[in-house]
C-alpha cells in the first residue's frame, strides 16, 4: 500500500500502527498531490491511504497515472467538506486518522478488494456541501479568495490594500462582490463562513 499524507507526525503514526498487520506492506509514501501520481505509477500499490487534505488539492479526479489504485481517504475529522472532497476524488471510502490501526487496516483490505464504503448518508451530505458551500467557494475568483483570506486574518481595508498592492476602493469593491456571491451581509459573517465552513486544506492553508 501507499501512504499519502502531508503531515509527518500523522503519516509516521499511521505507518507504525499499520506495520503490525502482517497482511499490509507499505511500499512507499508521498506527501502531496504532486508526488502521489508518480509514486503510485512507479510502485503500483494495491491501495492508497490518502489524506483528505491532500485530496482537497487535487483539481479534478486523480490523474490517469493513479486511477488504477483504489483510494481510502484519511480524514483529520468528520466533516461534510472532507466527505465531498473524498467522493469527488474517487475514493472508495474513508477512515478517521485517529481510530484504532486495526480498523484502518480492515478498511484498507476492503478497499483493496474494490468494496465501496460509502453510506447513503455520507453521499447525501457530500453532495449537499458541494452544492452549497463548495459552489460558493468555486464562484470566488483567486483575488476574491485572497481578500477573504486576509479579512479572516483580521486585516482592515487599508492593510489588505497594502498587502495586495491595491487601492482601498478596489478592496472595498472586492469585499462587496464577495458578500454578494456568498449571500452574506457583513465582513464578520464572511469571516465566520470562511473559518467555519472551509477546512484549512480547502482554503489552501494546509498540505495534508
Amino acid at each position: 500500500m501507499l501512504v499519502v499524507i502531508g503531515r509527518p507526525a500523522v503519516r509516521s503514526g499511521i505507518k507504525q500502527g499499520l506495520s503490525e498487520d502482517p497482511g499490509i506492506e507499505i511500499v512507499g509514501e508521498a506527501v502531496d498531490c504532486q508526488e502521489w501520481p508518480a509514486t503510485a505509477a512507479e510502485l503500483r500499490p494495491d491501495v492508497a491511504l490518502v489524506g483528505a487534505p491532500v485530496l482537497a488539492q487535487v483539481p479534478a479526479p486523480p490523474p490517469d497515472a493513479d486511477t488504477r489504485t483504489p483510494v481510502l481517504a484519511a480524514m483529520p475529522e468528520y466533516r461534510d467538506a472532507y466527505l465531498s472532497v473524498a467522493v469527488d476524488a474517487g475514493a472508495l471510502g474513508y477512515v478517521l486518522e485517529d481510530i484504532d490501526p486495526t480498523e484502518i487496516a480492515a478498511a484498507l483490505h476492503r478497499v483493496a478488494a474494490g468494496q465501496a464504503q460509502w453510506s447513503r448518508d455520507d453521499r447525501v451530505r457530500a453532495r449537499h456541501w458541494q452544492e452549497t458551500v463548495g459552489q460558493r467557494w468555486r464562484n470566488l475568483t483567486e483575488r476574491e479568495r485572497a481578500v477573504l483570506r486576509l479579512l479572516a486574518r483580521g486585516m482592515d481595508t487599508r492593510a489588505i490594500a497594502n498587502t495586495l498592492t491595491l487601492a482601498p476602493k478596489t478592496v472595498e469593491n472586492y469585499i462587496g462582490r464577495i458578500l454578494d456571491k456568498l449571500a452574506l451581509e457583513s465582513r464578520a459573517q464572511a469571516v465566520v463562513w470562511y473559518l467555519e465552513e472551509l477546512p484549512p486544506s480547502i482554503r489552501g492553508d494546509e498540505r495534508g
